[in-house]
């Protein structure tokens, strides 16, 4: 099933309370229509083969005649913008020279409290776009909010209340509250509170329910606290509840089996990487303990592996492709790190438990990174359904420049101004006849959220 809409979650700190606007994107201006010319050029860049040896040579010279028509209709463009640059000059005062030179000064202002002076890129392509309005508004005083996209049709968002300010999570002990956003009915569920989480979470789907697994691990031994929270689906048949979910709490990832200390790893480490597989497990990894599988239906986990997986994140699984895809993260590193890749991998053959042999790819493509000077930088990929379809997305935040002419001790009183930025990039995957992978890039745009909002999430 395709996806009708994305979902992109826009946080909003002028105020107090944790503000957050739900915007729809429809997926499709992502991605060239089938007989546009631009998408068979990009099929040729991107090395695709064609099926056949006419459609390679169709391909090209379709290519070759949106090439020659954008020349010339540039040539004819700047023939155009000459002629009537010399009747203007030609007709303009000096006086009008001036005021012309003072509006195109404060138009360079302008633009340049925009933008900031970067190094060219792959996203220097991107198409400046417009966000849709909001389709919804959900706000919380005090605390931040967590997303998550549930259900067959990806059209049901969860919302619930994140963990506290660091300074407050000793102390708090609040319930965190939770709704259910249903887009098919446009109608808000409230659903069970719970209490709220002492560290960051990652909320996991499985199907139409949804595992919020801790970022930050701490290994305690002898310790055994059920402390994965799970918002889970009644079975259909059960008699009538309050709610149509509820809250249950799962055992953690047994990171304590391998011990800690002296001999042992550290006590502290992070959630690097996780997936989806299958239609009942979750694969969870940290850096240094390795890989684990929890089968959802029965709450208990197991070691997969004892090397890690090679994605940072969340990896999408494609089941036209019976692959994985995700961003390779060969260094682990958790900091902010883009290097604008985008990998596919087989998680069924992954070793069995004591081999120490790393995942091979089974394709890596470059995709784009962000500007350079970037930072705050995070990639997400969703799975757009069939077709081998996806789009990825990159969250990222610059310095406002100071314009020219503008005294930079005077400018925003010496202090510089971040600014949001989300750039949706539309990619397709498929198969060529030899069975290799190819990938196709098509469209992106550039989303511009200034100094006060923020993108959050695309679900």
């Amino acid at each position: 099933m395709s996806r009708r809409f994305l979902y992109m979650v826009v946080g909003n700190c002028s105020f107090a309370p944790s503000s957050y606007t739900l915007h729809r994107i429809n997926p499709s201006h992502l991605f060239y229509p089938k007989d546009s010319p631009k998408r068979a050029a990009a099929a040729v860049a991107a090395g695709a083969k064609a099926t056949t040896m006419e459609a390679a040579e169709s391909a090209e010279r379709t290519r070759m005649k949106a090439m020659r028509t954008a020349e010339e209709a540039e040539r004819a463009r700047k023939k155009t913008m000459w002629e009537a640059e010399a009747a203007e000059r030609a007709r303009m005062t000096p006086m009008r020279a001036a005021e012309a030179a003072r509006r195109a000064r404060k138009k360079a202002i302008r633009a340049a409290m925009r933008q900031r002076a970067m190094k060219p890129t792959m996203a220097d392509d991107a198409e400046n776009a417009r966000l849709p309005a909001a389709h919804m508004n959900f706000s919380s005083p005090g605390v931040v909010m967590d997303f998550g996209l549930i259900g067959q049709s990806k059209d049901k968002i969860v919302v619930v209340d994140g963990a506290p300010p660091e300074y407050a999570r000793d102390v708090c002990d609040a319930p965190a509250r939770a709704v259910l956003y249903d887009d098919a009915s446009h109608s808000v569920r409230a659903q069970p509170s719970i209490r709220l989480p002492q560290c960051e979470t990652v909320p996991v789907a499985v199907g139409d329910n949804l595992y919020f697994m801790d970022e930050e691990v701490e290994v305690v031994p002898n310790k055994s606290d059920k402390n994965l929270r799970a918002l889970i689906r009644y079975p259909a048949g059960e008699p009538d509840h309050d709610s149509d979910w509820f809250w249950y709490f799962f055992l953690r990832p047994p990171y304590d089996a391998i011990g800690t200390g002296e001999n042992g790893p550290e006590r502290r480490d992070m959630l690097g990487a996780y997936a989806v597989v299958g239609e009942s497990h979750i694969w969870a990894s940290t850096r240094i303990r390795g890989t684990f599988s929890m089968d959802t239906a029965s709450g208990t986990w197991s070691r997969v592996s004892l090397s890690p997986l090679p994605f940072r994140g969340r990896a999408e699984y494609a089941p036209e492709l019976g692959l994985w895809f995700g961003f390779p993260n060969d260094e682990w590193q958790y900091e902010s790190r883009d290097s604008g890749l985008l990998g596919a991998w087989d998680l069924n053959s992954v070793k069995p438990v004591g081999a120490s042999v790393p995942l091979q790819a089974s394709g890596v493509w470059k995709v784009f990174g962000a500007p350079s000077g970037s930072f705050d930088v995070r990639s997400q990929l969703v799975h757009l359904g069939d077709g081998g379809r996806f789009c990825v997305a990159k969250l990222y935040q610059t310095d406002e420049l100071v314009p020219p002419g503008a005294c930079s001790h005077c400018y925003n009183d010496g202090t510089s101004n971040e600014i949001s930025f989300a750039v949706l990039t539309g990619i397709e995957v498929g198969r060529c006849d030899g069975g290799e992978l190819r990938m196709v890039k098509h469209r992106s745009c550039k989303y511009s959220f200034g100094e006060y909002s923020f993108p959050r999430d695309v679900l």
